[in-house]
């Protein structure tokens, strides 16, 4: 697990509103929990989910998210590929990368293509929010 810093010097230029978040993940219930989980705040609002890194992408652009929550293994387009596009279209953008099997190489990657972090998917819900709203705050 890594954080680059980088999450707690992020001056959203939205600063005055809710931080925009995209939600990334090929279950459903994921997403539909992480949705929740934020929607208990009114410092972060959910503005669209992606089942894939390749939607992923394409909502990014359309979106212009403060902050994206990225699953490293997916369907179509990994969550590495994704944020090595995303963050090259929207460098200030924060990308936080969770993975139900860390490893080594996994951190590598998602560093090397631009994740501020890399979260364990085990019992994500009940530190993510805590974590970033700190950041964030």
């Amino acid at each position: 697990m890594f954080d680059d810093g980088s999450l707690g010097t992020r001056q959203s230029p939205r600063s005055s509103r809710q931080h925009r978040v995209l939600i990334v993940d090929d279950h459903a219930k994921m997403r539909g929990e992480l949705r929740g989980l934020f929607g208990y705040s009114r410092a972060f609002v959910v503005i669209g989910e992606a089942p894939d890194g390749e939607q992923a992408v394409q909502l990014a652009d359309q979106l212009q998210p403060d902050f994206v929550l990225m699953d490293v293994k997916m369907p179509r387009m990994d969550g590495i590929e994704a944020t090595r596009l995303i963050k090259e279209h929207q460098p200030e953008v924060i990308v936080i990368g969770v993975s139900a099997e860390l490893s080594d190489q996994v951190e590598a990657s998602m560093r090397a293509a631009g994740a501020a972090a890399l979260l364990p998917k085990e019992n994500l819900c009940e530190h993510l929010y805590f974590a970033v709203a700190a950041r964030f705050n």
